[in-house]
């Protein structure tokens, strides 16, 4: 048994998380034992572990890779908690044609194989800010995207990316992109704010979370 004191390193305090993290996985590989890492850092979870446990008031909300964890949380507290940021409010409806998520910002089609869902039921639409995608006012779309149209509020400086504020009607959306990301977008015409923007994620980043009825939540 050997725990990680008696391997020599600068101390962490020296180390960048980029070298933490490598340090970690290079220590795991070479002794080839568990290793239980507890941090608040989401990009260090997502980076360092093959399996994350999110814990939230001493209860297991949710186990599983890093990206389930992002793109799929198991309820609206690890949505919040991984800053989905995008959590809209719907309402299941079916037709001959098919079925969607009415909400706010527009009708959100259901693949007839995805997630588990009854007309009528009340859902959350998560969307994540890195799963939008700018494109320009003439782009055609096919049937694997949901697509809204708003005007650019505010593009804020956000490190690596750019965090901008899309109001689609009175809902505001949050959307993150890396520079350079979309030629058509920051940077492109539609860069000003006050703009009209064009916004569209595939049906594979559209997460539902059933919310639970009124009855359901005093059950128990």
């Amino acid at each position: 048994h050997r725990d990680l004191h008696s391997f020599p390193t600068r101390r962490s305090s020296d180390l960048v998380p980029a070298e933490l993290g490598e340090a970690l996985r290079q220590l795991q590989a070479q002794e080839q034992i568990p290793v239980l890492f507890v941090t608040h850092d989401l990009q260090e979870a997502a980076t360092l572990a093959t399996q994350v446990a999110v814990l939230i008031d001493g209860s297991l909300r949710q186990m599983g890779s890093g990206r389930d964890i992002l793109t799929r949380p198991a309820d609206r507290d690890v949505a919040l908690l991984t800053r989905a940021r995008n959590i809209l409010p719907g309402k299941v409806q079916s037709t001959v044609d098919g079925s969607f998520v009415r909400t706010a910002i527009g009708d959100v089609p259901l693949r007839s194989s995805g997630e588990a869902v009854v007309s009528g039921g009340l859902v959350d639409v998560v969307i994540r800010p890195e799963a939008w995608r700018l494109d320009a006012p003439e782009a055609r779309f096919d049937l694997e995207r949901f697509v809204c149209t708003g005007t650019l509020l505010e593009i804020r400086d956000h490190g690596l990316s750019l965090l901008l504020r899309v109001a689609v009607g009175e809902t505001v959306l949050e959307v993150l992109r890396p520079y350079g990301a979309d030629p058509t977008g920051v940077g492109g015409t539609m860069s000003v704010v006050g703009a009209p923007v064009v916004l569209s994620a595939t049906l594979d980043d559209v997460h539902l979370l059933p919310v639970a009825q009124p009855e359901e939540r005093g059950a128990g």
